[in-house]
């Protein structure tokens, strides 16, 4: 596992949905993030040293770098949210629709963790 000197910056993009969602997520090494909505208001907070494990523990998985060099099809949902998620130099696009195929696992895993931490998403 990487140790906080050596976790790179991590961002998340979510964007769609019925409500036209869109929200940015910036993760520092040192776990403090900052949430930037549509309007441009920012909610900022810190992650918990658990927390900070359980990031580092998932931006760490070498399945990131496969998900990061393939090209997703087209969606087959219409109002689904859509994410980027940068970790580092990896970056690495989806949308949230379980018709789709390829689904990018450990991407997927990060962004839930990530959003739940920041407070956009249930337990």
């Amino acid at each position: 596992m990487p140790s906080a000197d050596h976790w790179p910056p991590i961002t998340l993009q979510r964007t769609g949905g019925f409500a036209g969602l869109k929200d940015t997520v910036f993760l520092d090494p040192r776990g403090a993030w900052t949430v930037t909505d549509r309007a441009g208001a920012q909610t900022t907070g810190e992650l918990t040293a658990v927390q900070v494990a359980a990031v580092m523990t998932l931006a760490a998985d070498p399945q990131l770098a496969s998900e990061a060099g393939r090209t997703p099809a087209p969606s087959r949902c219409t109002d689904a949210y859509h994410y980027i998620l940068t970790v580092g130099t990896a970056r690495i696009s989806y949308a949230d629709c379980p018709a789709d195929p390829d689904q990018p696992v450990a991407s997927m895993a990060l962004v839930r963790q990530l959003l739940y931490f920041a407070g956009l998403a249930p337990a």
